[in-house]
């Protein structure tokens, strides 16, 4: 962090200004301001100003996609887009939002959010999505295998009903069927990905154990929206509740559709 200055007027004699100089990338509370060729005054809330400046770490490369990744006003997919990066365009990477969504800051000026998807950056910072900032436990163990065999001895018994959490009848959604599994050794989840995406520890692809939750976007192509979920079985492999046999199903998460819907994951256990 660079030492900074504040004063309180527009005036040499007074607190709460700071001189903002050429490629310093300033910032009030977490939103960068980018600095003109000159030095400026610039100031915060006249009430409770506060100016912190820092310089911005190396930036991402947008990877290719179609037609590039959009730059949003917020961490969210309901938000507005600023505008499209293209592929091959740099941004810096103010800071990660959650699991999901980068708040970025591009060349031109613009701050906004992407996904943090590895499809669309080459970013390779990791986030837990959580305020506590806490790793993950090492994962797999007794109770994980516990949670793969339990899932396991209901294949063929499940079926699938989206919106469904019908546990005497054996009919669930993807997200109830996983809740359903971790209740079994003491785990309590959630009925709904919107609640299970953000349960526990953030978790990479690369260092999945037995037991995780995985989610995925099944609609249409991967833009990091989750609406599905299974559970990690080690290999390589996901066992899930899904439409697409009604009921249990064992994919690969390697190669293939649901290798590419991968959205991320999270450590319960």
């Amino acid at each position: 962090m660079l030492s900074w200055v504040s004063r309180q007027a527009i005036h040499t004699s007074r607190e709460v200004l700071t001189c903002l100089k050429q490629s310093l990338h300033f910032f009030v509370g977490s939103c960068p301001l980018v600095c003109a060729p000159r030095s400026v005054w610039a100031s915060s809330r006249p009430d409770k100003p506060y100016l912190r400046r820092r310089r911005l770490p190396p930036p991402i490369t947008i990877r290719a996609s179609k037609k590039g990744v959009n730059l949003r006003v917020s961490a969210s997919t309901s938000s507005g887009v600023i505008r499209m990066i293209n592929a091959g365009e740099k941004v810096h990477v103010v800071g990660q939002a959650n699991s999901y969504w980068l708040h970025v800051l591009d060349q031109k000026g613009n701050s906004g959010y992407i996904s943090s998807s590895s499809q669309y950056s080459n970013y390779a910072g990791g986030g837990s999505g959580s305020s506590g900032g806490s790793a993950p436990s090492a994962g797999g163990g007794a109770k994980a295998d516990q949670v793969v065999s339990i899932a396991q001895s209901y294949m063929g018994r499940v079926s699938y009903d989206y919106g469904t959490r019908n546990p005497s009848k054996l009919i669930f959604d993807c997200s109830a069927f996983t809740e359903f599994v971790f209740a079994k050794v003491g785990v309590d989840l959630k009925w709904g990905t919107k609640y299970q995406k953000s349960a526990g520890s953030y978790v990479s692809k690369s260092n999945l154990a037995k037991g995780d939750l995985v989610f995925f976007d099944t609609i249409g192509s991967n833009n990091g929206v989750i609406n599905h979920v299974g559970i990690y079985m080690g290999g390589g492999k996901v066992i899930h509740d899904t439409p697409s046999v009604n009921g249990l199903q064992i994919s690969s998460i390697t190669s293939g559709y649901w290798s590419t819907h991968y959205v991320t994951a999270r450590r319960v256990l």
